[in-house]
């Protein structure tokens, strides 16, 4: 197995975690990838992202998929499980990289059931995803090689990054998918 599985319920929401128990081994190839691609800013009002391929086409080639299916691929494998789900489907998929000074607003990813966010390169100065709920501010204690899991409803945000280290994070979104045929009878 190469994934560690975390739940954590000391929160006022339920957030689902695993370890990546190889990521040492594949830190460096993901990084590779990520940099034969290009730089890519997004810049606007409430982003300021040095390099992401969040905004590109879907058809833009990402290598680091490949080095990274399998990992992503079984997170939701136990996601699905966790929450007892018929399945659980990927649907899209894309890189960032915070330099100093880059940030993300608060914001949340519609239309999907969960937002996810593998941390490729978190160096111990570097901002960690904050979570905005019910008027409180919440900050999860995640490392590099986590897997986070979180409602896609979830107001999150990436404080500004004021270490001088790199943050590299891979989000994905995924739907959780129930077969009608199981709906309870009273449902129907």
């Amino acid at each position: 197995m190469l994934l560690q599985v975390k739940c954590s319920t000391d929160l006022p929401f339920e957030l689902f975690m695993t370890k990546v128990l190889n990521h040492d081994q594949i830190k460096k190839e993901i990084l590779q990838a990520i940099k034969l691609q290009g730089s890519y800013s997004f810049i606007n009002d409430a982003q300021c992202i040095s390099n992401t391929d969040w905004h590109l086409s879907s058809s833009f080639n990402r290598p680091y998929i490949e080095v990274t299916r399998f990992v992503i691929l079984e997170h939701l494998e136990n996601l699905r499980k966790h929450f007892n789900y018929d399945a659980v489907k990927l649907t899209n998929y894309w890189f960032q990289q915070y330099k100093k000074g880059d940030y993300h607003s608060e914001h949340t990813h519609s239309g999907c059931s969960f937002s996810n966010i593998y941390y490729v390169d978190l160096d111990k100065n570097s901002p960690k995803t904050n979570f905005s709920y019910k008027g409180k501010f919440y900050s999860v204690d995640v490392e590099e090689g986590n897997i986070l899991t979180f409602p896609s409803f979830l107001i999150h945000f990436s404080p500004e990054n004021k270490s001088n280290h790199i943050k590299t994070v891979i989000s994905f979104n995924a739907d959780a998918i129930r077969d009608p045929s199981k709906i309870h009878p009273s449902y129907k």
